[in-house]
């Protein structure tokens, strides 16, 4: 998708109670960026 798509998905997915998957703190949303 483009990258308003990619933004829009995760903030969905927050508001859903996911969170990003960091080093330090593990989590559910994996986002690779190509822009």
């Amino acid at each position: 998708g483009n990258p308003g798509m990619i933004t829009d998905a995760q903030i969905a997915l927050v508001e859903k109670g996911l969170a990003k998957n960091l080093r330090r703190a593990p989590g559910q949303i994996t986002v690779e960026k190509y822009w």
